[in-house]
């Protein structure tokens, strides 16, 4: 004959409150490392600012701004530029 253990309902809901929060808690650290990825892969690049002047075809001298992020794995490639004028 099998004996079975007699649960009371107290122990079933704390065991429910257990395992909501588990996996709460595993939603939240899923979270926070899809928002971190982004940063871990982008943290070897190596933002490098520029400033300099050119002049337009009427001889006037015009001041820009460029932000070149180069990767640092791979040198010829430029992730990301921006420039102001």
């Amino acid at each position: 004959m099998t004996s079975y253990q007699a649960y009371s309902p107290n122990d079933f809901n704390s065991n429910v409150k257990l395992l909501h929060r588990k996996r709460l808690m595993n939603k939240i650290y899923g979270i926070i490392l899809l928002l971190l990825i982004p940063c871990m892969t982008y943290a070897q690049a190596v933002p490098t600012k520029l400033w300099g002047e050119v002049k337009n075809t009427s001889d006037e001298a015009m001041d820009f701004a460029s932000i070149v992020v180069m990767n640092t794995n791979l040198p010829n490639k430029i992730l990301a530029s921006t420039y102001t004028g």
